[in-house]
């Protein structure tokens, strides 16, 4: 039998609409697919010609110094620290009371009696321990491995220290990211941790003569420039005056 029209025409509109025909976007040789390649390649052309908005990367060691100024220790979490401590006098050891740090900076040294750049530093930081006359107390998060290396740390040292095993000398290690040492971090009486260099801090200050050191994060908040800012608010409080002494002239210790 032969076809009808109406299936000719049919046939014709199903050969012209199939993913074969050669006006097809699959069929490389349709013009339609080469119209496609060429705007792709346009696009591709003024994507590549305009400037990257991407971020460089930052270096490692500075995002590392930049994120341990951002660790802050608070009053409470301070007092907390400075609990229960011991340290040897020379013929036996005893407890620390907690007014031996009031008022006091504090410097969390951490060391190792297997590391001879500790027992270099140690020399340097206790005669800036000296220097600093009862501003500054040390406390030592020892880094030993053993009974016998923690037991040497804490009669050479002779500092305040955690008893050996406390969660607290570990916590702190991580809080700081401690991967080598020596460490000094030192810390105001408010908590404001100053600088977690302090190793090259004292050995390129051993007379404290820029103490207290700050990073720029702290610098920032607690500088001379801020500290004039807030002068400027007080006075605009007018804040009555206490003991004598006016709200703009107190310092924050």
């Amino acid at each position: 039998l032969g076809s009808s029209p109406v299936a000719g025409a049919a046939e014709e509109g199903a050969a012209t609409d199939s993913p074969t025909a050669p006006d097809s976007l699959l069929d490389p040789r349709s013009p339609r697919r080469r119209a496609t390649r060429t705007s792709t390649a346009r696009g591709a052309a003024r994507n590549d010609s305009l400037p990257s908005t991407a971020a460089p990367p930052r270096d490692p060691d500075e995002e590392r110094r930049r994120l341990r100024s951002l660790k802050q220790l608070s009053p409470a979490l301070l007092t907390v620290l400075l609990e229960e401590l011991i340290e040897y006098n020379g013929i036996s050891y005893r407890s620390v009371p907690s007014r031996t740090f009031r008022d006091k900076y504090i410097g969390l040294y951490f060391g190792s009696m297997e590391c001879e750049r500790c027992k270099s530093f140690l020399q340097a930081l206790k005669a800036f321990y000296v220097v600093m006359n009862h501003k500054l107390e040390c406390v030592l998060v020892s880094c030993d491995r053993s009974t016998t290396d923690y037991t040497a740390h804490v009669k050479l040292t002779l500092f305040p220290a955690y008893p050996e095993g406390d969660y607290r000398a570990l916590l702190l290690r991580k809080h700081f990211d401690i991967d080598e040492v020596p460490r000094l971090v030192m810390v105001d009486p408010n908590g404001i941790v100053l600088t977690c260099d302090g190793v090259n801090k004292v050995l390129n200050d051993q007379m404290a003569l820029g103490f207290p050191w700050c990073e720029p994060v702290v610098e920032q908040l607690w500088g001379e420039n801020m500290r004039g800012q807030l002068k400027n608010v007080l006075d605009d409080l007018g804040l009555p005056v206490a003991n004598g002494v006016e709200a703009g002239e107190r310092s924050v210790v």
